[in-house]
């Protein structure tokens, strides 16, 4: 690999990653706030508000797909790009529009299908959360399009920083109880979103161009529908849970995924630099980079969310204990199955990203199918047998189906994918998590020896490599 690609590579990823970090840092601080000052009935209500938003949003990235719009930025020159943003948003707007009037319409269905009081006395909120919900990864991709990395670690961290100033005032200060929580969100959504429209590098109008609308449909229509099943494999456990078990079960499991939740939108960090520059050395034929970066990324990925399983495996009853107090115990055991599950969900994302990169994106929506249908078996299978620690066992068993067919894709593509790279990490960790079930240790000593015990497993198996420590600090010091 080019010298001086790879520290670029991993800078990008501190500049957004800055961003990212402090949005995750605030959003704990937030939900400690939430669990001790919301009752368990209304959270459970705006966990709900945020998935059903969040599916509409998925809805409208069918007809206008936000990787569609990075991939035509990127392959475009000049005023083109311009046409391709401009385009992009008249027509998210106009379908923004019309989905919400459908949430609006769908009202009656929603609420008989989850049955809460709280959820119906705050369902018109759901629009509003909606469109933002819809712009926001529109205007990141749009930034990223344009590499415009700073911006985006701005704007998460104008979002993390309000949304902790705004529920310390609302809810701390003022007690205003849930409804004080949806204006927090809102508020700082309004200025995150804001602020990455301003940051677009040039002026910006709403325009239908129906030719290049089309293009851009033609383009993103299986993104947007993969996206779907990304929903689908990713989401549906939350609704499942909560139209089969109660709203306390999806608080439980809400709080349980705080973390991974957290994790993997720092790994979205990974994700804007991850694939325009896979993209970018794709088109410069530059296989070995592709290679090279491709395999490392794998490594470096699944090591990091394999040590934080396993963390949180060790320590699992005193996290949520520190984090969301003794009332969410019982989110204890699903803490550490979430954060295994993780692992694969970063690998999986890396292979779809791949597939992007090679052209091959109706492959990309078969895994989703597998993945998706797998998903939701298991979920009717595994939720009535063990409850909402069962959608976790269900997510285990459907990544680890989705990955075995992902491999064989690519490795029919010709890539060089070297799959002992995330294989040895995970390895690690279930040796590990074995010698925790048989020691099953109870002092902190003991726990610190079985971490050391993981680091030297990763030094033995060349999971962790002196590069890579030094290519971070280079990265670290150039970016100071």
């Amino acid at each position: 690999m080019r010298h001086n690609f790879y520290p670029q590579f991993i800078k990008d990823i501190i500049s957004t990653g800055s961003g990212r970090l402090v949005n995750i840092i605030s959003g704990f601080f937030v939900f400690l706030i939430i669990v001790r000052f919301i009752p368990k009935e209304q959270l459970a209500a705006f966990i709900l508000i945020q998935l059903i938003a969040y599916f509409f949003m998925v809805l409208s990235d069918l007809l206008v797909s936000d990787t569609a719009v990075i991939k035509l930025i990127i392959s475009t020159e000049g005023k083109d790009k311009i046409k391709v943003v401009n385009t992009a948003l008249g027509f998210k707007l106009l379908f923004g529009v019309f989905l919400s009037i459908i949430i609006l319409l769908a009202k009656p269905f929603i609420l008989y299908l989850f049955q809460s009081r709280q959820l119906s006395q705050l369902f018109g909120y759901i629009p509003l959360y909606f469109l933002f919900f819809s712009f926001r990864p529109f205007f990141r991709e749009v930034l990223k399009g344009f590499y415009r990395y700073r911006e985006i670690g701005i704007s998460e961290i104008i979002y993390g920083l309000l949304y902790l100033l705004f529920t310390v005032i609302l809810l701390i200060i003022f007690k205003k109880g849930v409804i004080g929580l949806v204006y927090a969100g809102f508020l700082s959504l309004t200025a995150m979103v804001t602020y990455q429209y301003l940051s677009i590098p040039f002026k910006k109008r709403i325009d239908f161009n129906f030719v290049l609308f089309r293009k851009i449909f033609r383009t993103g229509f299986l993104f947007g529908l993969d996206q779907f099943f990304i929903f689908v494999y990713e989401k549906t456990d939350k609704f499942m849970i909560g139209a089969m078990l109660s709203p306390i079960g999806l608080v439980y499991y809400e709080a349980a995924s705080k973390i991974p939740k957290n994790s993997f939108q720092m790994y979205e960090s990974f994700k804007n630099v991850f694939l325009p520059n896979m993209l970018n050395l794709f088109a410069q034929k530059k296989y070995r980079e592709v290679t090279e970066v491709l395999n490392n990324s794998l490594r470096l990925i699944t090591l990091a969310a394999i040590f934080a399983a396993f963390i949180t495996l060790l320590f699992q009853e005193d996290i949520v204990r520190i984090l969301f107090s003794q009332r969410y115990l019982a989110s204890a055991p699903v803490l550490p199955l979430l954060m295994f599950v993780l692992s694969f969900r970063f690998v999986q994302s890396i292979f779809r990203m791949l597939l992007i990169v090679l052209g091959q994106s109706n492959k990309m929506l078969k895994l989703g199918i597998i993945n998706a249908v797998a998903n939701i078996t298991g979920n009717f299978i595994m939720i009535p047998l063990f409850g909402f620690i069962g959608a976790a066992y269900a997510g285990i068993f459907s990544y680890i189906l989705t990955n075995l067919f992902s491999v064989r894709i690519l490795k029919k593509s010709g890539i060089d994918l070297q799959v002992s790279q995330y294989i040895k990490p995970i390895l690690v960790f279930v040796i590990s998590a074995f010698l925790f079930l048989i020691i099953k240790p109870e002092t902190v000593m003991v726990k610190l020896i079985l971490v050391v015990v993981f680091v030297l497993l990763c030094l033995l198996l060349s999971i962790i490599r002196k590069n890579d420590i030094f290519y971070l600090f280079e990265s670290i010091k150039s970016s100071g």
